[in-house]
């Protein structure tokens, strides 16, 4: 523990310049690109009015996730020889883990503000004919960022110091979120994370509540931190081995790895019973399909809820780049790989144990091929959820003069995402292998980057309709790119598909 505090503060500072040089390039580019379309009077008198409940009901989702990883051992993540040795030596618990708190904050508050100030970025040059200019919003989201980060870390301190069970934190958790709601819907403002909302619109709805948002945060911060050496060493110490090795695991680009680490810091273990049991069939001729949905029914509820809140996210990002603020396309095919790389867990066991199956009177393409016949139902069921969230946000924003985009370009878009994701994502199970990783990284390790970020890249195709169709001074029906489009989508994916067909047990 005493080496963390000896650090070369001129290699401090040189990362610093470098990230933060970088992290300003890009926030001058997003404040350059997303100059889209202007904001109406109206669109902007009702941001000010619902904005703060909107804003309100994220936070309050934020300090629920904080206060679910604190249930679980967080949010610091110290080495096991610190938890076994530092921790259990005759000195003050407290003293360590409050020193530990002390330098995670300052990453916590660096991601609030960047995260904030980039928000503002995109959201100034909308609202510049109405209320305050690109430096104002800047300024406000970023106070807004770093009071966020620091509330749901604050939250995970005091569920730790507090020792609060998981059952106590969602229950909690549940109860600001239906608040924030609350507020959102009546248009008012009692609870805290809503007051604190306000803070993020000051430029166009100033509130004096903000401050009492603010100083919530202030003391449910100081709370966890005076309390935390009350924090139980058992979850701690699970947890700083999973970090551990979730560290080396992301260190050599073990993609697998870090996904079953990453389940395991989570709590999220496979249900003991099904949700529902499937009749019984024929005893040949189905059997991946229906050892895949027997996986699928034994599914957590937090992994559910993550499928349905990325599909959600992915149809109001799309919404929101329609609209005008082009750069939320971005979050779409990330989101929508992360739901892929879920939907393909069967094969990703299959590729995990390849003893199992080796030997087996299938070759290895087929059994993968079929194990991508689950995947692609779930990957549609979520694409159409993505549909229904982004046709429904569509409709409540208005359309000013940003261009309409038809529902069947929407619906091309949902097509292509469920043929290209759960191939793309199970040719990237397939390539990133630990016991391939390795070699690869040392030698060409640009090549196991483009194993990990090309899916994303192949999957962006499917959403290049909506940034068409988004443009402004289009020409021509989009329609017609979308057909396109969807047709170059089943070609790619075709041809994934047969790369997967043709994998023989030697190279599995």
């Amino acid at each position: 523990m005493q080496r963390l505090h000896h650090l070369d503060w001129i290699d401090t500072l040189y990362r610093a310049y470098v990230v933060g040089l970088g992290l300003f390039g890009v926030l001058i580019l997003l404040a350059f690109v997303v100059g889209d379309h202007r904001l109406a009077s109206g669109t902007v008198a009702d941001v000010a009015a619902r904005g703060p409940g909107v804003v309100g009901v994220v936070t309050a989702l934020l300090v629920a996730f904080g206060l679910r990883s604190g249930a679980h051992g967080g949010p610091l993540a110290l080495e096991p020889p610190d938890v076994q040795h530092v921790l259990l030596a005759p000195v003050d618990r407290g003293t360590v883990l409050r020193s530990a708190a002390l330098r995670q904050a300052r990453g916590v508050l660096a991601i609030g503000a960047v995260a904030g100030a980039m928000v503002g970025a995109l959201a100034g040059p909308r609202f510049s004919a109405h209320g305050g200019d690109i430096v104002s919003w800047v300024l406000a989201c970023g106070a807004f960022g770093v009071l966020a980060a620091t509330a749901a870390w604050g939250s995970a301190l005091v569920a730790s110091s507090m020792r609060l069970t998981q059952g106590v934190a969602l229950v909690v958790g549940s109860v600001l979120v239906l608040w924030s709601i609350g507020d959102l819907v009546a248009e008012s403002a009692t609870s805290p994370l809503t007051m604190l909302g306000s803070l993020a619109l000051v430029p166009v709805a100033s509130s004096t509540l903000a401050g009492v948002g603010a100083a919530a945060v202030l003391l449910l911060v100081g709370f966890g931190f005076v309390n935390l050496g009350r924090a139980s060493l058992e979850p701690m110490l699970h947890r700083a081995q999973l970090v551990r090795a979730l560290r080396f695991a992301a260190t050599v680009q073990d993609l697998r790895a870090v996904i079953t680490l990453r389940r395991q810091l989570s709590s999220e273990r496979a249900r003991t019973r099904p949700w529902f049991r499937l009749p019984p069939s024929a005893p040949t001729g189905r059997a991946m399909w229906r050892r895949d949905w027997h996986g699928v029914l034994r599914w957590p509820g937090a992994r559910v809820g993550r499928v349905a809140v990325l599909a959600l996210v992915t149809g109001v990002a799309c919404a929101g780049a329609v609209r005008g603020t082009t750069p939320l396309l971005l979050v779409g095919p990330i989101a929508a790989y992360v739901v892929s790389l879920d939907v393909v867990e069967g094969l990703a066991q299959d590729v995990d144990h390849p003893d199992r199956s080796s030997d087996g009177p299938v070759a290895t393409g087929r059994r993968y091929l079929a194990h991508l016949a689950v995947p692609y139902v779930l990957m549609a069921a979520a694409g159409l959820l993505a549909f229904a969230a982004g046709m429904l946000t569509a409709a409540l924003i208005p359309a000013g003069h940003a261009p309409s985009v038809p529902a069947s370009v929407a619906m091309a878009a949902v097509v292509s995402v469920t043929l290209l994701g759960p191939t793309a994502a199970a040719l990237s199970v397939h390539l990133g292998r630990p016991e391939r990783d390795l070699t690869m990284l040392i030698v060409h390790p640009g090549v196991v980057a483009a194993q990990q970020f090309g899916p994303v890249v192949v999957l962006a195709i499917a959403f290049v309709p909506l940034l068409i169709a988004s443009a402004e001074g289009r020409r021509g029906d989009p329609t017609g790119i979308a057909i396109l489009v969807t047709g170059a989508a089943v070609a790619v994916a075709l041809a994934m598909r047969s790369f997967l067909g043709s994998r023989r047990s030697d190279t599995a």
